[in-house]
């Protein structure tokens, strides 16, 4: 098993807006320099601009979370419903959700609608304008469509837990994690590809987010090692928890009320 250790200092919580500076317009490579990763709500708030996705994209502000706005209630681009009205009519789309979507992107190119089921599952539809004319880009339905903050391409998501054998002492500084990259490395550990961690440590708790940057080449999936990695930030854990920042911000049917019937 390998290990990695990172220092890091302590920080308020932010609701964190990329500025630009990191180029998202092409493959990151180990080295380049990794953006925001993680949103964090200030004071139970998130910054309208902020754009999320939910399990994919298209990326939407996270204004829309606050408060939705009914389909049957808004004033869409002209063609925009008829892929998702075509494949609602379809056999397989006949068994989806028919009515009481919200709205979440609502353009002149794009338009993104969302049903939240009873239980809630979540049903996200797209449509994006083409040369060609409107055509589906998102039909997904089914589970509880986290939110986050995309990552660039070249960036793979990496899951931990915290380390058993390594008890986090209330008076200790570090944290003991064991990381496990979720992209295909044919069974390699991701070591200097695993990207520096993003910590933000409040009163309440001590949030983490970590990245990976994707191998590159053909790769096979027989299943990735846990690696440990050791996280020093500099001031005592206490009893606060450790959140993975990447699923922080919850699901949409924490925010969203469930579809009228």
């Amino acid at each position: 098993m390998s290990a990695v250790a990172f220092g890091c200092g302590s920080a308020a919580p932010v609701a964190v807006v990329d500025d630009g500076s990191t180029p998202h317009d092409r493959w990151l490579t180990q080295g380049d320099p990794v953006p925001n990763i993680m949103v964090l709500p200030t004071n139970g708030v998130y910054e309208p601009d902020v754009l999320v996705e939910c399990g994919g994209p298209p990326t939407f502000p996270a204004a829309a979370l606050r408060a939705p706005v009914l389909l049957s209630e808004s004033d869409v681009a002209d063609g925009a419903m008829v892929p998702l009205e075509e494949f609602l009519a379809s056999g397989e789309g006949g068994f989806w959700p028919q009515d009481s979507y919200w709205t979440f992107i609502n353009t002149d190119d794009v338009l993104m609608i969302v049903h939240i089921g009873a239980d809630g599952a979540a049903t996200t539809l797209a449509a994006e304008r083409t040369d060609s004319g409107w055509m589906a880009t998102r039909l997904a339905t089914g589970g509880s469509c986290p939110i986050q903050v995309p990552l660039p391409e070249g960036l793979g998501e990496v899951g931990w837990r915290e380390d058993p054998a390594t008890p986090n002492e209330p008076e200790s500084t570090l944290i003991a994690l064991l990381a496990t990259g979720r992209d295909c490395s044919s069974g390699h550990p991701m070591g200097d590809r695993l990207a520096p961690p993003q910590v933000v440590v409040t009163d309440d708790a001590i949030y983490v987010a970590l990245v990976q940057y994707r191998p590159t080449g053909t790769q096979e999936c027989p299943g990735n090692p846990e690696e440990a990695v050791t996280i020093n930030i500099n001031e005592p854990r206490g009893d606060r928890p450790l959140i993975n920042a990447r699923t922080a911000a919850g699901t949409l049917a924490d925010y969203v009320p469930v579809s009228p019937s």
